[in-house]
């Protein structure tokens, strides 16, 4: 399996928080609705400054796991979108695209995912306080965010 390597992601100029809290996921037959609660940092305080809900429409695979689990996330190389240069995940930035994701291979080893899919599938990923959780969809997801 090729290496697996981490783009940072940031889907909306003004989501820039520290870390994320999981507040919701729902999922029903065609739809992912994940709403988690921003986290930034403001001197030696953590407080909360809104509410992010991201809604994936007809996502073709979605796992969660515990975050202190998936070392070959952790481990792997994490780059900036724009300079494809690797850089320090401290606190690990709770956005991101992963690029070879084990995922996608996953899916490609039980023949759940032919070729024309692979080009066309990307994978989200977010890092709470507790999940690591990934998705694979074609499109990316409608974002609301609310500030506190």
């Amino acid at each position: 399996m090729k290496e697996q390597i981490v783009h940072r992601w940031i889907p909306y100029g003004s989501l820039t928080p520290i870390y994320i809290s999981l507040n919701e996921l729902k999922h029903s037959s065609n739809e992912l609705q994940l709403t988690f609660k921003l986290i930034d940092r403001h001197e030696d305080n953590f407080i909360e400054s809104g509410i992010a809900t991201f809604t994936f429409i007809a996502p073709f695979a979605v796992r969660y796991s515990s975050e202190n689990d998936r070392l070959d996330l952790i481990n792997a190389k994490h780059v900036d979108k724009e300079s494809k240069e690797p850089i320090p995940e401290f606190p690990t930035w709770p956005l991101f695209k992963v690029e070879n994701s084990s995922l996608l291979q996953w899916k490609k080893e039980i023949s759940a995912v032919v070729e024309y899919d692979e080009k066309r599938l990307t994978c989200y990923g977010f890092t709470e306080v507790f999940y690591l959780i990934e998705i694979l969809s074609v499109t990316e997801p409608e974002i609301k965010i609310v500030k506190e």
